[in-house]
């Protein structure tokens, strides 16, 4: 039972780290591309939200030139706004990332101690496939 609840518990702490790594990431990248650096994604993504909020409201030509001016105007404070979460995440990133290494790696220390040497390569190759995802997923991501 004590076995178990280990394996247990190493799954949770996967499942949270894994978690909390998607989550800073998801909003890092969000952050990115809502600064300019990813314009491409955005309006690929803009398909995929359905009609903008000026077409469905079907403007007339004088209220368009009035909306578009309005949102003009907004644009550079949710700018602003996006650019001071960035920079606060970019912080806590740094801090993070260095303890997120010291976690992961008494967690695989701990992962290795239970494995045979034919499930170690396994883990060890599958780490390694995964640093590659994850390297080819930052660099799409930052072109």
């Amino acid at each position: 039972m004590n076995a178990r609840l280990r394996a247990l518990a190493v799954l949770i702490a996967v499942f949270l780290l894994g978690g909390s790594v998607g989550f800073v990431s998801y909003h890092y990248m969000g952050a990115k591309a809502a600064t300019g650096t990813a314009n491409r994604q955005a309006a690929a993504r803009q398909d995929h939200r359905g009609p903008r909020l000026d077409e469905a409201l079907q403007l007339s030509p004088e209220q368009a030139a009035q909306f578009k001016q309005i949102m003009d105007e907004f644009r550079p404070q949710f700018e602003q706004v996006r650019a001071e979460q960035q920079k606060k995440f970019e912080a806590l990133r740094s801090e993070m990332g260095p303890r997120y290494e010291v976690i992961r790696a008494e967690m695989d220390r701990k992962i290795l101690a239970i494995l045979n040497d034919a499930q170690k390569q396994k883990f060890q190759e599958f780490q390694k496939e995964r640093a590659e995802r994850m390297s080819h997923r930052w660099q799409d991501r930052n072109r």
